[in-house]
């Protein structure tokens, strides 16, 4: 658990590294998280509005799938990354299960999604993964701007990604391998 604002008002910045906690409060009102260029946030619960201007938000904890529960707003900035893994489909679950950013106000999106595949999964054709919930999602990802459409979300996959007021879901894997050469030999 980390306490912001503790000894005082002010923005704490995370600038480059990878904060895991199971907790983040914010003690003194106006008080602030701020994750840049090259921080990385994983945490279980964060009981503030969260603002993610130029880092990375990877639900859960590190190198695990999970589930990061915001209590307030979460923002994404233009130069802003959300992180999700998928390992199986169970929502926001450890084991057999994919990353979860649930939200209780709104999602404001903007900057990318990036999706990785982990522990050998390979989702199955028609499986839904309602990776952000929230009371109401405004905006898209700058890489996935209009709903229903395809979109590489890593280097070796691409998904359907699909926005609702309350969620932005990705269905239909495809491997995005880069396209082969043709050959030909006379």
């Amino acid at each position: 658990t980390l306490n912001i604002g503790l000894n005082g008002v002010g923005t704490y910045n995370l600038a480059g590294g990878t904060l895991n906690a199971q907790a983040l409060n914010k003690q003194v009102s106006g008080s602030a998280l701020n994750i840049t260029v090259g921080g990385v946030l994983s945490a279980d619960t964060v009981n503030f509005d969260l603002i993610n201007t130029s880092g990375t938000v990877a639900p859960g904890q590190t190198n695990t799938t999970g589930k990061t529960q915001v209590n307030g707003t979460y923002t994404n900035g233009a130069s802003a990354t959300v992180q999700i893994q998928l390992g199986g489909t169970n929502q926001g679950a450890v084991v057999s299960g994919y990353d979860w950013l649930s939200v209780s106000g709104v999602s404001a999106l903007a900057g990318n999604l990036n999706v990785t595949l982990a522990n050998g999964f390979i989702p199955e054709t028609g499986t839904v993964f309602a990776v952000i919930t929230a009371a109401t999602v405004n905006g898209t990802f700058a890489n996935a701007t209009t709903s229903g459409q395809r979109y590489n979300l890593s280097k070796t996959a691409s998904f359907i990604v699909t926005y609702t007021s309350s969620a932005v879901e990705i269905s239909q894997y495809k491997n995005a391998s880069p396209p082969g050469f043709i050959i030909t030999i006379q």
